[in-house]
């Protein structure tokens, strides 16, 4: 018995150091983004958001997002403190309602969020975010995103570009 709770201890353990804050940290941008309430992240959407930059502490058990926001034609800066809940390794935080996500380990500079949005009024929306430290996807990377939307129950068509629409100067 105590070496099965052993070997649980030490499965909890490792998964919860899978992001290792040494490729994560740093600078990211939004590559694409899909979700089955397609309007959540059309432009002006409240969840079209265009990463910046991602750091995690504590072992990666909290996470600062930080990202922009195009509202009304304004550009809004979020810095979005998240923490990883000890019970299922989910991460929850604050912004347009509440956010539940996971986020890959990044492979070759590629990382892409699982989330649920909870809004204001009770609405749920599940989306992707594809982030990445270069500004495009071959086409091998962007077949394996439409995949993983399929797999998550979001259609194709909802799938969103942000490459091409991110203009904030910076």
């Amino acid at each position: 018995m105590r070496i099965l709770l052993l070997a649980l201890a030490v499965g909890f353990a490792c998964a919860d150091s899978q992001i290792n804050p040494a490729r994560i940290n740093g600078e990211w941008r939004s590559i694409a983004e899909a979700a089955d309430n397609v309007e959540k992240i059309q432009e002006g959407g409240p969840l079209r958001a265009y990463l910046r930059s991602l750091n995690c502490f504590q072992g990666c058990r909290k996470l600062s997002v930080n990202f922009y926001v195009k509202l009304n034609e304004d550009w809004r800066e979020f810095s979005v403190l998240s923490e990883k809940r000890p019970s299922d390794g989910v991460y929850t935080a604050v912004y347009s309602g509440q956010n539940f996500f996971n986020i890959s380990s990044p492979d070759d500079g590629i990382t892409v969020f699982s989330s649920t949005n909870v809004d204001e009024n009770g609405r749920r929306t599940r989306l992707l975010l594809l982030g990445a430290r270069k500004d495009s996807l071959t086409q091998a990377e962007e077949s394996k995103f439409r995949q993983l939307a399929v797999e998550n129950g979001i259609p194709e068509e909802n799938i969103v570009n942000l490459a091409d629409s991110d203009t904030y100067p910076n």
